[in-house]
């Protein structure tokens, strides 16, 4: 919980359920499939310097007054990859049952809008933790994010905790 930072499974006992937030619905193997499954309030807009961007040069905004700390993104959607050595800055890991999968969002015709969210370049840039959830990656909104602000995520503890890692190492 973002809030009193309690660790929970399907809702906080203090804040109750997280708000998850929807993709635009969008079939499979449509061209920019990634592009038009961008939920509302968020807009995609050529990126400056700063963060390291696995889209090139666009970046994921927030439209909204204010985007709140709790609400969740995802599931992050792409091929399933087995072979880490086919990974790409698009791929995300999986631990399940002491071994690794892959997410590789590469595909836009099979991808959503996740795939053009930055990383931040610090820790203190973030305002988005991703988190593994019943197999699946998720970002949620660790602070307030205010209209005009790009979307930044960082390997957060409970992901890093996941994958069996110490914040600072790679997989």
């Amino acid at each position: 919980c973002e809030e009193c930072r309690l660790y929970f499974r399907d809702a906080c006992p203090h804040h109750g359920a997280p708000t998850f937030v929807s993709d635009t619905p969008v079939p499979e193997n449509v061209p920019s499939r990634a592009v038009l499954s961008l939920p509302e309030g968020l807009v995609l807009q050529e990126r400056g310097s700063g963060a390291t961007s696995a889209g090139g040069t666009i970046g994921v905004w927030s439209s909204l007054p204010t985007l709140p700390p709790g609400w969740i993104f995802g599931p992050y959607e792409g091929e399933i990859l087995l072979d880490k050595q086919d990974c790409t800055l698009y791929s995300w890991a999986i631990k399940e049952n002491g071994s690794y999968f892959y997410i590789d969002a590469t595909d836009e015709s099979k991808s959503n809008w996740m795939r053009y969210v930055a990383c931040a370049s610090n820790e203190e840039e973030h305002n988005l933790t991703v988190f593994q959830y019943r197999g699946r990656i998720y970002y949620r909104v660790c602070q307030p994010i205010a209209a005009g602000t790009e979307l930044l995520v960082w390997i957060g503890e409970e992901y890093a905790r996941t994958l069996g890692l110490k914040l600072g190492n790679v997989v």
